[in-house]
């Protein structure tokens, strides 16, 4: 099914983004669980470095923060026991980030209850509007509506102003006044530096970065990538 997917995707134009999933699957759930038969290769790849430096237990660093953030939990998909989870650092501005915007259609689609994915903010730095938008998305998470408003985001990589903010938050039917006030009090702001502080100690300098179980990995751009992600985990069980 995985295949198939693929090669249909690949023959109509449409990689592996929102539009193509549901032309080919429909609404979530609408595809086959695939089962892949094989363990494949590790998309394990080292974090790039100028210089030679200390090893980097990335696993530990993960482990040890786990899915908190300094007001609750980070943005999360899929069950918590899954034999595979994602943690992914990403800028809502970045184009390359945006290429992984329909990531939890897929899993809900091709791996339902076989993966888990965490969200971790990753704004460029200095970026006014990078980082508000880090902020709205987790202002919407704390009214349940993270991923629809992600969507929003990443559609809309150059129209991160308070106002169109707030603008999505309206249009996806939030609690406006609730919103405004977390924006302009920039209450979830520590949330944000406290993610970008692991980024640092996880020696993140672009984004998107991925860990697959606790190691780096390549990000998984199509349904490729990640078949092959889901079908080492399962090997390792």
């Amino acid at each position: 099914m995985v295949e198939n997917t693929r090669k249909s995707l690949q023959k109509r134009g449409l990689g592996w983004s929102a539009a193509g999933l549901f032309a080919l699957c429909g609404p979530l759930g609408g595809c086959h669980d695939p089962t892949p038969e094989h363990a494949v290769a590790s998309l394990a790849a080292p974090a790039p470095s100028a210089q030679r430096a200390a090893p980097l237990d990335t696993a530990a660093l993960l482990r040890e923060r786990g899915e908190r953030s300094e007001h609750g939990s980070a943005p999360s998909f899929g069950p918590a026991g899954a034999p595979l989870t994602l943690v992914v650092f990403e800028d809502y501005a970045s184009p390359e980030c945006g290429r992984l915007a329909p990531l939890p259609h897929v899993l809900e689609n091709l791996y339902a209850g076989r993966v888990h994915l965490v969200v971790r903010q990753r704004p460029s730095r200095g970026h006014e509007r990078s980082e508000l938008a880090a902020e709205a998305s987790l202002a919407a998470h704390a009214q349940g509506q993270f991923w629809a408003y992600r969507e929003m985001l990443f559609a809309n990589p150059h129209d991160h102003t308070r106002e169109a903010l707030v603008r999505y938050a309206r249009e996806l039917g939030l609690d406006v006044g609730a919103f405004e006030r977390s924006l302009e009090r920039r209450e979830l702001a520590s949330d944000v530096v406290a993610d970008r502080e692991l980024g640092d100690r996880l020696r993140i300098r672009e984004v998107p970065v991925v860990f697959a179980n606790g190691a780096r990995v390549s990000t998984p751009y199509g349904v490729n990538d990640l078949e092959k992600l889901v079908a080492r985990s399962a090997g390792a069980r």
